[in-house]
Parts: C-alpha cells; sequence; structure tokens
C-alpha cells in the first residue's frame, strides 16, 4: 500500500509540475498589442525571464514607427497630429490638437512647441508644450502627415506636467 501511496504522489507532482510551466498570466493591454502571434506571456518563478520581456516589450513599444495617415483613419476633436506645412521649399512639421472639425476635411488646430534645446535625434525630441500665446491655425486634411498616439503626461508639479510626450519614432520629419 505504501509503494502504490507513493506512485500516486509521484504522478501527481509530475502533474503539477507541468502545469507550473503552462500557467499562463495575463499581460497589460500595451504588452499584449506589442508581442507577435508566436510570444506567450508565460510566468515563472525567475524575475529574470519577466524582466527580458519586459525590456524588449518597452524596445518595441519605444521605437514604434509613425505611419503615415490614410483616408480611412477618422480624425476627431482633441486627437493629435503631424501637420506639413511647405515655406520656402523647405518642408517643417508641428504637432498639434484638433479643436474643431468642418465637414471632416478641414480643421482648426493649436499647435505644440518643441522642448527646448532638443535636437531631432534626441531621446527627448518627443516631449513638446504648449506655449503661452495661442497659435492655431485652419489646415485641411491633406496637409495632415499622421495621426499620433495618446501622449503621455510627464511630471508631477504644474510645470512638468505641461510637457507632453509622444512614444513615436519621429526622426523621419523635420519637427519644430
Amino acid at each position: 500500500m505504501p509503494e502504490k501511496r507513493r506512485i500516486e504522489d509521484m504522478e501527481k507532482n509530475k502533474l503539477i509540475e507541468a502545469k507550473k510551466g503552462e500557467r499562463k498570466i495575463l499581460c497589460s493591454k500595451k504588452e499584449s498589442e506589442i508581442l507577435t502571434k508566436k510570444d506567450v506571456c508565460i510566468s515563472s518563478d525567475s524575475e529574470s525571464d519577466i524582466s527580458k520581456q519586459e525590456d524588449r516589450a518597452s524596445e518595441l513599444e519605444e521605437t514604434r514607427i509613425l505611419k503615415p495617415i490614410a483616408d480611412t483613419d477618422l480624425i476627431g476633436i482633441n486627437d493629435f497630429v503631424l501637420v506639413k506645412f511647405l515655406k520656402k521649399n523647405i518642408v517643417s512639421h508641428y504637432v498639434g490638437r484638433v479643436e474643431a472639425v468642418y465637414g471632416s476635411i478641414d480643421f482648426d488646430v493649436q499647435f505644440l512647441r518643441k522642448k527646448d534645446g532638443q535636437s531631432s535625434t534626441s531621446k527627448d525630441s518627443k516631449s513638446f508644450f504648449y506655449p503661452d500665446v495661442k497659435d492655431t491655425s485652419q489646415i485641411s486634411q491633406n496637409e495632415i502627415v499622421a495621426k499620433l498616439p495618446l501622449p503621455d503626461i510627464d511630471g508631477t508639479t504644474l510645470r512638468t506636467a505641461s510637457q507632453i510626450t509622444f512614444n513615436v519614432d519621429m526622426s523621419n520629419y523635420i519637427v519644430k
């Protein structure tokens, strides 16, 4: 009888160990969007596996490439957009927030300014702020290059909370 019980205990332990390796944990929405179909978020006892997955997910998130806007993309009030301006044969791009929509082809946009001292290649080149004097303009849909994702509001103080950061790569554009 003790031999039979020992064998049953060994089989139970094998099943428990097998289930530990297969146990899945819920991933946050951002992680699940970043992971490919082959990737699965599996829990493990070692924290190094989890930190490696988080590092890879954060790298993928940081290098998100800005996609040009398609005709099917709807732009609404409070959406952030990248707008192209041609001035003296030089193309410049500005980040703005849509304040009003006129017939889905014309927009009132309030523009943001890039944080001082940033080159287009610096890591902080994704940070913007609203200027003291409101800068608005009416633009048409063909001047909009891309619809930006929702920004991150940085900081905990009033001064630093006014900084708006977009987690997209805008290095292909001359953003001012």
